[in-house]
This record gives C-alpha cells, sequence and structure tokens, in this order.
C-alpha cells in the first residue's frame, strides 16, 4: 500500500477546501418547520442568503409554493415580500421575508426559498417549509 506523503495530502486538502469554497458562494437558510395555522390570520416565513460578493452576484431571490412548477410567489394583492440586506466583508446576509396577511384554506402546501447567483448560475435552494391551514371551528 501507498502511503501520501505530507505534502501531497496537504495539496489534495487544499484543493478540496476550495471546492468547497465555491460550492458555498451562496446558501440558503432558515428554520425546518411544520406550521398549523387557522383561516383568516397572519403568517410570516423568513428566509436567510448569505453570499460571498466576489464570488455571487444574486439574480433572484423568490419563496415559491409547492415547487415542482417553479413560479415564484409574487401576487401583490395576496402576499406582501419585503427583502433586507446587510453587508460585512466580502459576505451579505440577504433577508427575504413572505407575509401572508389572511390565510385562506388555499394557502396550504409547502414553501420553498431559492437564490441564483447572476454571474455563474450557482444556485441555492431551501428546505420545504409545510404549511397547514385550518377552517374557522
Amino acid at each position: 500500500m501507498q502511503m501520501l506523503h505530507p505534502p501531497a495530502v496537504l495539496l489534495i486538502m487544499v484543493v478540496f477546501i476550495s471546492h468547497l469554497t465555491f460550492l458555498t458562494a451562496v446558501t440558503v437558510k432558515y428554520p425546518h418547520e411544520m406550521i398549523t395555522k387557522t383561516e383568516g390570520l397572519l403568517l410570516s416565513l423568513k428566509c436567510t442568503v448569505e453570499y460571498k460578493t466576489k464570488d455571487c452576484d444574486i439574480q433572484t431571490t423568490w419563496w415559491y409554493k409547492n415547487s415542482s412548477e417553479q413560479f415564484p410567489i409574487m401576487d401583490p394583492n395576496r402576499y406582501l415580500i419585503r427583502v433586507n440586506e446587510t453587508e460585512r466583508a466580502e459576505h451579505r446576509l440577504r433577508n427575504i421575508f413572505l407575509t401572508i396577511s389572511s390565510l385562506k384554506l388555499q394557502d396550504s402546501g409547502s414553501y420553498q426559498c431559492d437564490a441564483t447567483c447572476l454571474n455563474s448560475g450557482t444556485q441555492a435552494k431551501g428546505h420545504f417549509v409545510h404549511l397547514n391551514v385550518t377552517g374557522l371551528s
């Protein structure tokens, strides 16, 4: 069995870490939740996108419902979407808030947030947040 010499091990580690750094140019974070709310109540979901400004120029950041169709939530009569962004050194944090002011039964479903880098096409998706809207008792 051939043993790797320390310089070779170091080189492999550097290459591996540089690939990991590239892969994490953009991340999407939010709590993994299963939410049950009553019709008529307000719901607010928050998605945080973290990206490196040198590697990623954010093109789009959206919330999707039942994301297999990939149509972003955009109806201003039903949804309020707010975005704020802060910058620290080479990193930016973008918070995307999706608010539904008066839940309806048809709002039940799976919601997902994603972000795409303009310059590289790198995409990151969060997991699904499952919402169950129940009728008034």
